[in-house]
């Protein structure tokens, strides 16, 4: 019993030193899909990487100024950032009369200097855009071999807080489907 309790406690031992880390050093992030900053960069919230597929594609809130950053990701032919204006149920979820600017970034390595590839603004309002997109997307399909490494970063340029549904794709075959 003695022993079960000792590595317990070496274990959140261990994991409060992962997380004061986390808050010290954006290198630690690399383990997370990505990171909710607000406008003063004070972290909101982390998400986890899943098991299973590991893309962005879930609604998120982002505080006036806030950004999303993604992790860093190792495409082999394509990198995209999205946002889309209803849940995976074809509910309208994303806040009206705002904009959202995406970046794409690319770096020599993780943690490395990042470059900008591409941004846009976009408004989040669906009319401004044709009848039938659910999505404002941008990306990349030439992959650098220098600086191979792509991350995104959702920046609400808006007063207020906006919701929408984000996505971020990192391709090793692109398809024109």
């Amino acid at each position: 019993m003695k022993k079960i309790v000792s590595i317990l406690v070496a274990a959140i031992m261990m994991c409060t030193v992962s997380i004061t880390a986390l808050a010290n050093d954006d290198m630690e992030y690399q383990h997370y899909l990505g990171v909710i900053r607000d406008a003063d960069g004070n972290v909101v919230d982390l998400i986890p990487m899943p098991y299973i597929y590991p893309y962005v594609d879930s609604v998120y809130t982002l505080p006036a100024g806030g950004t999303f950053t993604s992790y860093q990701y190792l495409p082999r032919t394509a990198f995209q950032l999205m946002f889309g204006f209803n849940d995976e149920d074809g509910n309208l979820v994303t806040t009206r009369n705002a904009e959202i600017k995406m970046s794409i970034y690319q770096s020599e390595s993780v943690g490395g200097k990042r470059y900008l590839v591409k941004s846009g603004t976009f408004s989040t309002n669906k009319e401004d855009y044709g009848k039938y997109d659910d999505w404002v997307d941008i990306g990349v399909t030439n992959i650098s071999e220098a600086r191979p490494y792509y991350n995104g970063v959702f920046t609400n340029v808006s007063d207020k807080e906006v919701t929408a549904r984000l996505a971020v794709l990192s391709y090793d075959e692109w398809t024109d489907a």
